[in-house]
């Protein structure tokens, strides 16, 4: 009877000590398991970050619709265009915007006007490639401009201009130029609207 008891003494202690470590297994595997949901769901909201931000970079905050659109081409290249034709929307051009799309830029219309026109960047809020064309050529390239800092004075302000009266400016992303290998003497190709609307 000692021994029997002794032998269901040691099997109930056993048995308790079982359920004392399957009782801390499942515990262990809850807290393993919640911290893999945790970074699976960390995973989850990165990815969806990246790919929101990326997705809003490519497109511009704000586009005035009261533009008109046409494209052009440099060396096969086609580039998207609004196009600023009064002198109200060639004083405004890109100034207030936050981006611009690849491959899209803005075209400022001097065709006819004889004249050198300054540009300078004046409420510009990200930095540009100015490209200036005369008789569908580019003769001058400025690069990777930057917007001028908060605290500069406007008569401290850079002005950007050319020596020769040109017909278009044409404002891309900065190092627009540089990545595509479009340089000084490259023709440029007009699609733009007719003044029946039509490209």
């Amino acid at each position: 009877m000692r021994h029997e008891a002794y032998t269901n003494s040691i099997e109930k202690a056993e048995w308790e000590n079982w359920e004392d470590k399957s009782s801390r297994g499942h515990i262990m595997k809850g807290f393993l398991m919640s911290i893999l949901g945790v970074a699976i769901f960390i995973g989850l909201i990165g990815y969806a970050t990246r790919y929101f931000v990326k997705k809003d970079a490519s497109t511009p905050s704000v586009v005035n619709k009261n533009l008109a659109i046409g494209h052009l081409t440099i060396n096969n290249i086609r580039v998207d265009i609004e196009i600023a034709q009064t002198d109200e929307q060639r004083a405004k051009g890109l100034s207030f915007r936050e981006d611009l799309r690849q491959y899209s830029g803005m075209l400022f219309d001097f065709k006819g006007k004889n004249v050198r026109p300054i540009f300078w960047m004046k409420d510009m809020r990200f930095p540009i490639d100015i490209i200036w064309i005369k008789n569908g050529k580019i003769t001058k390239i400025n690069t990777n401009i930057q917007p001028e800092k908060g605290d500069t004075l406007e008569k401290n302000y850079r002005l950007y201009q050319t020596p020769v009266v040109i017909d278009y400016v044409l404002e891309m992303n900065a190092k627009w130029c540089d990545q595509n290998g479009v340089s000084v003497g490259d023709e440029v190709n007009f699609f733009l609207p007719s003044s029946d609307g039509k490209t």
